[in-house]
């Protein structure tokens, strides 16, 4: 029995596998410091570094290897999402790489045209600076009739995006711990489930075992001890069965009350947030 999982939540059993390992998945931009999962780089942002820091991603092509390599090794079932996970951060990776390239080029193009430019620049930078002097006072004075609008607007702004970012991190920690569980439960279950197999399997053959001998005993003073041998053993195998269902159930009743928990969370999060918006919207409005 498999378990189809996407390369989201291949991602997520990644976060679950690399606290065996001391790879840093993540940077703060601020501070420089390493974290191995994402929501604890965001935690350190929102409770340290503030507004000042942002998650940047610091992982390399070999870091993305041996972390596939510990998540395969660890969840074998699974190497298909795992490496179509490990294809996609590769590809995140390149295009970063590639972006970052692209920016440096432009840098350095727009220097060389400064450099090309500068002299012809001189002759009339008196008038230039003139000019801005004159479109700065101009700009002064426009603003100052919009300072006390702007100021309030702002204000509310920042605080709804600031009140809108607190509901989503808190809600990405709680879902992050509970997909964890819930995809550690549901491998649980499968193990269990094959465990489950296996005992009803072994109390099968041990019925057919018990018949097979009982026909082929002939007198009664060997019959009797045979049976009784053979029912004690599959009284035992009986009762590993019915020790595994109950193991079983209990994992998946498990499992029901993780997937209860996350709905509720959602449900949660989506009431929250339209709260939320209502009331900007009809601060905005007043």
């Amino acid at each position: 029995m498999g378990i189809n999982w996407t390369v989201g939540q291949a991602g997520r059993l990644v976060d679950h596998a690399i606290k065996h390992t001391d790879i840093q998945l993540y940077k703060c931009s601020n501070c420089k410091n390493s974290f191995q999962v994402k929501s604890a780089a965001r935690s350190h942002i929102r409770r340290v570094c503030k507004s000042e820091g942002r998650v940047i991603d610091s992982i390399s092509k070999e870091a993305l290897e041996k972390l596939l390599e510990i998540s395969t090794r660890s969840f074998p079932d699974f190497s298909g999402p795992l490496e179509s996970w490990r294809q996609k951060e590769v590809d995140k990776l390149e295009k970063r790489q590639n972006e970052a390239r692209r920016k440096k080029q432009l840098v350095l193009s727009a220097r060389l045209d400064e450099t090309s430019e500068s002299s012809s620049e001189s002759g009339d930078n008196a008038d230039g600076m003139h000019l801005d002097e004159a479109v700065e006072e101009k700009d002064l004075e426009t603003n100052a009739g919009d300072e006390g609008f702007k100021d309030k607007d702002l204000h509310q702004m920042l605080n709804f995006i600031e009140h809108r970012n607190t509901i989503h991190n808190d809600f990405q920690e709680e879902d992050l711990k509970l997909s964890t569980e819930y995809f550690t439960l549901r491998h649980e279950l499968v193990e269990k489930e094959l465990k489950l197999v296996d005992c009803q399997q072994n109390w099968e053959s041990i019925a057919k075992e018990m018949i097979k001998s009982l026909k082929s005993t002939q007198e009664k003073a060997e019959q009797l001890p045979t049976k009784k041998r053979y029912e004690e053993t599959i009284d035992a195998a009986k009762r590993a069965f019915n020790e595994a269902f109950c193991d079983y159930e209990t994992t998946k009743d498990r499992l029901s009350d993780v997937m209860k928990k996350r709905t509720n969370l959602r449900t949660q999060l989506v009431g929250l947030l339209n709260a939320h918006r209502l009331e900007f919207e009809k601060n905005d409005e007043e």
